[in-house]
């Protein structure tokens, strides 16, 4: 059943300069993270919010990042929060002026709370396996099933020739995962040199690769080192489905074109305008009382709202 109406709109007053980024659920409840960029140091600073319903959210004074440059996403689980992004432990470039050049490097930090935070850096290849002698490295998705985490990253060429003119950026693909250690590996196996993501499942960690006639290959694992291939998507035309999706035992949110559905029970649903002066929604989580949305206005001013039943 769907029915329609508008929500209650009220905005998280954050700090100056201050923008919220990803929004999970975990063991803690609902967890937010922002950050501040410093544009003199090139440096941000990155705190966290908590709200056990989605309503009433409170600042985590404690829950700060070390050695963080920026934060790309968060994972809750059931064992926590896993941030990743790019750190560096002190002075650092993104550009190859002054080589050698000293790029910020992939890292995962990980709380049980939210309030405290452990960084660990993730391994990188060696020298004779970069592909070129300078290098920088992102960090763009991350999945979690139980004690496995896996990561998907790439690394770039700065490698480059001087001077004008159009230049493209050789790069490939970095995988990692977690051992039964608790540390983290590269992934070496050429099967997943085009690897697009990661995502969590019934039966452990997938990521797909495109073959060349367009068709999608699944891989699976639940250990991280040995991957099998699960199947195939067959692509027929343009797959039109949600933008995006959100699902945690207290609430789901759906957003498709212009539209945006929310359900605490996931059968009765209710179709929802955003807030007013909303350009852009990157994330959104639910819960059983409110709709929890990042974005951006129009002016590009980074927002949290927090969406109610009127009254």
């Amino acid at each position: 059943m769907t029915v329609d109406g508008p929500l209650a709109w009220q905005q998280v007053e954050l700090p100056p300069a201050w923008s919220p980024e990803v929004v999970v659920e975990g063991p803690a409840g609902l967890l937010v993270v922002a950050s501040r960029d410093d544009r003199l140091d090139r440096w941000a600073e990155v705190f966290a919010l908590n709200s056990d319903h989605g309503i009433d959210w409170t600042v985590l004074e404690s829950g700060r990042f070390s050695e963080v440059v920026h934060i790309d996403g968060l994972v809750g689980a059931d064992s926590g929060y896993v941030a990743y992004g790019l750190f560096t432990a002190g002075e650092f470039t993104d550009t190859t002026v002054g080589r050698p050049a000293n790029f910020p490097e992939p890292a995962v930090w990980t709380s049980i709370d939210g309030v405290v935070w452990e960084l660990t850096p993730l391994p990188l290849p060696g020298r004779a396996e970069r592909i070129s002698e300078i290098v920088s490295y992102s960090i763009f998705d991350l999945a979690v099933s139980g004690d496995l985490h896996v990561a998907v990253g790439t690394e770039f060429d700065e490698d480059l020739p001087d001077g004008a003119g159009e230049v493209v950026v050789p790069t490939r693909q970095v995988l990692w995962a977690t051992t039964e250690s608790g540390g983290w590996d590269l992934i070496d196996d050429e099967r997943l040199a085009d690897a697009e993501g990661a995502a969590a499942g019934p039966s452990g960690i997938i990521t797909t690769t495109r073959t060349a006639d367009g068709e999608i290959d699944v891989w699976g694992t639940t250990d991280g080192a040995t991957w099998e291939q699960l199947g195939v998507i067959r692509q027929n035309g343009f797959v039109d489905g949600a933008g995006w999706v959100h699902a945690n035992p207290q609430g789901f949110v759906v957003g498709a074109a212009e539209a945006m559905h929310w359900s605490p029970d996931g059968e009765t649903w209710r179709s929802v305008s955003a807030p007013d002066g909303m350009a852009y929604i990157g994330r959104a989580a639910a819960s059983a009382r409110a709709v929890i949305v990042i974005g951006q206005t129009r002016n590009g001013s980074g927002r949290l709202f927090i969406g109610t039943e009127p009254g």
